[in-house]
């Protein structure tokens, strides 16, 4: 990259935040820059030039995820449509899986949930501890899980805990979120939906039963 804009994204919450390349390259470790990000300060840029999967660095934030039958979780670029290249992320012992626009999702058979940034085998964080039914992601980092009890939770960060409570009335039986909505389908077939642009908002009853599944 020799002049332009760079758009970070952090691990740990999607941000907007604009490196302007001033002078020199990313590609020659000579770059000078320009960064608008408020209340933080960029100490320095690592670049790589390396876009595959492996270990040791997560990569392409979207990815294709697979789960197969042996618990092992498998991932590959979105933008690619291969048979071949596909990194083996999290070898058995899962049981739902789960991608979106930054965020994969891992929930163990134990009802653990894990998360990353990228697509990679190591770095995985635990963000709950054996109360999961169910789990999902979608645009702007947006997490959603379903606890034991059918109570329904959301947040955009990866990290330990932080979920903020949405539905608790014991009832939630499936959950979706993408393109800025988030779904739920409670025991009796009705689906509700809200923005996943707050937490706790006003669920809106959008079908009066007979639905057994959500996307």
């Amino acid at each position: 990259v020799n002049s332009g804009s760079l758009l970070f994204v952090s691990q740990n919450a999607p941000v907007t935040a604009v490196a302007t390349l001033t002078s020199g390259s990313l590609a020659d470790s000579d770059a000078g820059y320009s960064v608008s990000w408020p209340g933080f300060t960029v100490q320095d840029i690592i670049h790589s030039s390396d876009n595959t999967l492996g270990s040791g660095g997560g990569s392409n934030l979207s990815a294709q995820t697979a789960l197969d039958t042996s618990g092992d979780m498998w991932a590959l670029p979105e933008s690619s449509i291969s048979s071949s290249g596909w990194n083996e992320e999290i070898t058995g012992g899962i049981d739902k899986i789960a991608s979106g626009q930054y965020f994969q999702m891992a929930e163990d058979t134990s009802g653990n949930v894990w998360a990353i940034g990228g697509i990679d085998n190591n770095g995985w964080t635990k963000e709950d501890t054996g109360g999961a039914n169910a789990i999902a992601t979608g645009d702007n980092g947006f997490q959603m899980l379903i606890d034991g009890d059918g109570d329904v939770y959301a947040k955009t960060t990866v990290g330990y805990g932080g979920w903020h409570e949405e539905i608790d009335n014991d009832d939630i039986v499936a959950i979706a979120v993408d393109g800025g909505t988030q779904m739920a389908l409670d025991s009796s077939g009705n689906v509700w939906a809200q923005t996943d642009s707050a937490f706790g908002g006003e669920w809106t009853k959008e079908v009066a039963g007979g639905i057994k599944a959500i996307a």
